[in-house]
């Protein structure tokens, strides 16, 4: 299996892949089929994945599609998925709403849920940490700030709904990996014609503690106790430095991560490792590694 970057390597493999099913009876199965949605109403880059998918289902005997993703509510969503099972459907013109489309196809598909893998109950634990005095103080300096600028938006109106998110984001943020934002947020200060003493001494207080957020050491330790019972650790982050400022708290090869610019070779060994055992703490971020990923036998 290769990974194809180059627009000729694309185009070559798209043409023999026809070349293959054209000659030979073929079962074709897309497998995460919900990540082709672009293919009809997104741009040619964008879409590329998905418009050659659609391209090629044309010479197989055979087409199914599997999706951890259940049915959505929107047409749109669905839409390239169903081209793909049912070719040249023109899927809206059939269907006004998406629950037709429900009917039409009850009983040609089955969902294995939850409760039919066996699995043991999930066990939630809320683990409070309380903050550094430096930590106090900066989200004391933030929380005033982002008060102060969602004053008078109006969750109701989208933009001000995207913006007062953002504001939440940033905050959890601070939180979360302190130093990235205090960098930021010292810079900016010491450039600024309104520098503010009081400022720089919280953000150097929080500075001054080093990469690692109470959170983060909180999440180290109970990580490695975890280790030492010899059971394996899955750390989801949302954020890339909260990432690193973990891993860099263990022993090199101790924790591994899945990020967005691994290639798909990369990704399979960090899997495989943790599989095998020969990597006890796998750390992702949920848009990377929350699906697609099959680790219920070895957690």
């Amino acid at each position: 299996m290769r990974q194809i970057d180059d627009i000729q390597g694309y185009k070559d493999t798209v043409l023999a892949l026809k070349k293959y099913m054209y000659e030979n009876k073929t079962h074709l199965i897309l497998d995460e089929s919900h990540k082709i949605k672009s293919a009809l109403t997104i741009d040619e880059d964008q879409g590329k994945i998905g418009k050659a998918a659609l391209e090629i289902v044309t010479y197989a005997q055979r087409r199914d599609i599997l999706s951890g993703t259940p049915i959505t509510k929107s047409i749109q969503d669905i839409e390239s998925q169903y081209e793909f099972l049912f070719r040249h459907s023109l899927i809206r013109e059939k269907f006004d709403e998406i629950n037709n489309v429900k009917r039409f196809i009850s009983g040609s598909w089955t969902r294995t849920t939850k409760t039919m893998m066996d699995l043991p109950p999930v066990v939630e634990e809320i683990i409070k940490v309380p903050m550094s005095e430096n930590e106090k103080k900066f989200y004391a300096l933030n929380i005033s700030e982002i008060a102060r600028d969602i004053v008078g938006l109006d969750p109701s109106i989208n933009s001000h709904k995207d913006e007062i998110e953002k504001k939440i984001m940033k905050l959890l943020v601070s939180i979360t990996i302190p130093i990235e934002t205090a960098e930021g947020l010292l810079l900016n200060n010491l450039n600024s014609q309104s520098s503010n003493e009081a400022t720089r001494e919280i953000l150097n207080g929080i500075i001054n503690e080093g990469p690692a957020s109470s959170k983060i050491k909180k999440a180290v330790s109970i990580t490695n106790d975890l280790i030492q019972k010899n059971e394996k650790v899955i750390v989801w982050t949302n954020w890339r430095r909260a990432n690193l400022e973990f891993l860099n708290s263990f022993d090199n090869g101790v924790a591994k991560q899945l990020i967005g610019n691994m290639t798909n070779e990369e990704r399979r060994e960090v899997v495989e490792d943790f599989k095998k055992g020969d990597l006890n703490v796998l750390v992702a971020n949920p848009s990377v590694a929350g699906e697609g990923i099959s680790l219920h036998d070895v957690c």
